[in-house]
């Protein structure tokens, strides 16, 4: 009984030890932003065979995306983050984009390459896999202007006919605080 008491308590203070902590010198630093966006959409006819005649383009609904994300100063990667995304032209949607990004600095810009789960829950459920860039060009010392592309697969959801997936490529432009 002893000896499962000290691997019990070498196994915590072990799990103690590798949590990073914040050391007298590092900030949490945390941006938020409000983003405007639309891009092309790319999916499979309803029979879901991948061929030309079957392949549909489209215009992405636009949408307005409020995202935060936090980083600590002195190991900024990743950057841990989420955004509540709502199309808003046509029918409307709402989702939630949790996303990890890896950030580094151009001069006074930073430049974060970022991936991220896409989950439309109102009124229909779509879910995917997202990858992009983005870039926050500053406006002094608490603004910045935001902008990037990114790629979703969707790939489940009640949206979706069945043995179909749809593609999105999106751009977007917006205004991000730092706070």
């Amino acid at each position: 009984m002893r000896r499962r008491g000290a691997l019990l308590v070498t196994a915590v203070l072990g799990a103690i030890a590798l949590v990073p902590r914040l050391g007298r010198a590092q900030t949490r630093r945390m941006v938020t932003g409000l983003h405007v966006g639309s891009g092309l959409s790319m999916g499979t006819g309803p029979s879901g065979e991948r061929t030309n005649a079957n392949l549909t383009l489209r215009r992405t609904p636009i949408f307005l995306e409020a995202e935060a994300r936090t980083w600590v100063d002195a190991a900024p990667d990743p950057v841990l983050g989420a955004a509540l995304r709502v199309e808003v032209d046509g029918r409307v949607s709402v989702g939630i984009v949790p996303r990890a990004a890896l950030m580094r600095h151009l001069g006074a810009s930073e430049v974060r390459l970022f991936v991220g789960v896409p989950f439309f829950f109102a009124p229909f459920s779509l879910l995917g896999a997202e990858a992009g860039a983005a870039l926050a060009i500053p406006l002094g010392e608490r603004f910045a202007l935001g902008t990037s592309i990114r790629l979703d697969v969707f790939f489940w959801g009640s949206d979706l006919p069945s043995n179909t997936a749809v593609v999105d490529l999106d751009l977007s432009v917006g205004l991000e605080v730092r706070l």
